[in-house]
């Protein structure tokens, strides 16, 4: 996973998080979300500091549907044999539910599983 963070520069100095703090000091980047600073060594422990507690993320449910969104929709359906035309002829490219695409596994897990450990400075 690759991630890149811009915050405008009214945020300087007032960030904290697993991006790290803006303020150009790295020495203070891994700060845990109780202000405990994590050496570079210390990355699992910093990570798991900011995990939420399954239901406490905005990502854990999908929001509730509008009066709008209850009624029936149109959706592309395939049809038997091949056509190059099938993608031009459905009429409602942006009702397709793209909520099962993302598998509900936790991937910061999955990542950390293969980072190699890091060894202290001698």
């Amino acid at each position: 996973m690759s991630l890149s963070v811009r915050a405008p520069s009214v945020d300087y100095s007032h960030t904290q998080g697993l991006c790290g703090t803006f303020d150009h000091n790295s020495n203070n980047d891994l700060q845990g979300p109780d202000g405990t600073l994590y050496s570079p060594e210390e990355v699992l422990p910093f990570v798991e500091s900011w995990r939420l507690a399954p239901g406490d993320s905005l990502f854990d449910t999908t929001p509730a549907p509008t009066e709008e969104e209850e009624q029936r929709r149109t959706f592309c359906q395939c049809s038997d044999g091949s056509s190059s035309t099938a993608y031009t002829q459905c009429s409602a490219h942006d009702h397709v539910d793209y909520t099962s695409v993302f598998p509900s596994i936790d991937t910061t897990l999955e990542h950390m599983k293969d980072m190699p450990q890091v060894s202290p400075p001698v």
